[in-house]
């Protein structure tokens, strides 16, 4: 019996370490194709978005001193217009 369980981890972590690996690949063709930054980051959130299940991804850029939503992916407007800047020191 345990060397079915240690069987099914092993595979489960394979699979898991096989499915990071695509992401990766995805993520560098990506990185290399394209020269406008907002698509890169709108098909990266979507990349990151679709592997980890999440139903809402955002990427906030420094500007000033405050970390505003760069790009949104499935986040509600209404959301994303309360919560559009974010100051870690205030």
């Amino acid at each position: 019996m345990k060397e079915k369980a240690k069987l099914k981890k092993s595979e489960a972590e394979y699979n898991r370490m096989e499915k990071q690996k695509k992401l990766t690949i995805q993520l560098m063709e990506l990185l290399n194709k394209s020269d406008e930054k907002t698509d890169v980051i709108r098909e990266i959130l979507i990349l990151i978005k679709k592997f980890t299940g999440f139903e809402a991804v955002g990427v906030r850029l420094k500007g000033n001193e405050d970390f505003p939503y760069y790009e949104t992916k499935g986040f509600p407007a209404k959301f994303v217009e309360a919560e559009r800047t974010y100051s870690p020191l205030s």
